[in-house]
């Protein structure tokens, strides 16, 4: 068996995986609040996804999925709050006013510009959290912030752009257009229709023709193994088509990081097939 190793530990196993799929209760929303968010955001044209375990948000329109975003999220003691939201407003390039937080003393604050920690655009889900750009790209796949989701400038600008063009398709495309080529210049406009952006916690997900592990599973192999299971059933992956052994496999790998297996391998190995190995 192959495996290659790459930033924060990732192991790409060209392997297969996994029998028996068990039914999961892995953010899936249980009660009826819940319920209402998920069917909310079923009826939504545009809705957002963030995976604080994978670094990701993800862009779904009309149920598929057309972006994916690296991110930074909140850091231990600061964590990005899970639950579901909607994006309400947009600040074109933004100030940064310290809030009133013990992180933030003695702090001034920052114009519109190369060294705003805003960058040029951010995005509200929640009192004193957005989704918001950033001049530090180092910090992108990692936790580091304060509990907001920071993004490369470029990135969030085409998110924005999305945003108004499903929330807010009264303004005119021309105002954004300038707000872009004018990095100073600074504008709030509310959204006719709120963007439903839910924030999960998921170890386990298929993603462009791949079951992705995340780290962080130490000391909790059932729980992640209910999380794999679960992912790939959402992705249409019929039990009896799978490989127990693979599952144990990728488990034991991902005690030791982030695990890459491709689709067309997850399949149980038949006598005409190739040998695992």
């Amino acid at each position: 068996m192959r495996i290659t190793r790459g930033p924060r530990s990732r192991t790409a196993l060209v392997l297969g995986l996994a029998a028996g799929i068990a039914s999961a209760n892995v953010d899936r929303g249980t009660g009826a609040a819940d319920r209402e968010a998920a069917d909310s955001e079923a009826a939504a044209s545009l809705r957002l996804v963030l995976n604080t375990a994978a670094y990701r948000l993800h862009v779904y329109e009309n149920g598929e999925r057309i972006r994916s975003y690296r991110v930074a999220v909140g850091k231990p003691g600061h964590r990005t709050p899970r639950g579901a939201y909607h994006i309400s407003r947009v600040i074109w390039n933004p100030w940064w006013h310290p809030p009133n937080r013990p992180w933030a003393r003695g702090k001034r604050p920052v114009p519109p510009g190369p060294r705003n920690p805003m960058g040029r655009v951010k995005l509200y889900f929640r009192n004193l959290y957005y989704i918001h750009g950033t001049p530090y790209r180092r910090s992108l796949g990692r936790p580091t912030s304060h509990g907001c989701v920071r993004m490369a400038n470029a990135d969030v600008i085409e998110l924005a752009r999305l945003v108004h063009e499903h929330g807010s398709p009264n303004v005119p495309r021309s105002l954004i257009d300038r707000l872009v080529a004018n990095p100073r210049m600074t504008r709030t406009i509310w959204l006719q229709r709120p963007v439903p952006f839910r924030v999960v916690a998921r170890r386990a997900e298929v993603f462009d023709g791949r079951l992705e592990v995340y780290a962080g599973a130490h000391g909790d192999r059932p729980g992640l193994k209910a999380e794999v299971l679960a992912a790939l059933a959402d992705a249409g992956l019929d039990a009896q088509e799978l490989d127990a052994r693979r599952i144990e496999h990728v488990l034991r790998m991902a005690g030791e990081g982030d695990v890459s297996v491709p689709l067309s391998t997850l399949r149980a190995p038949t006598a005409a097939g190739p040998a695992l190995g």
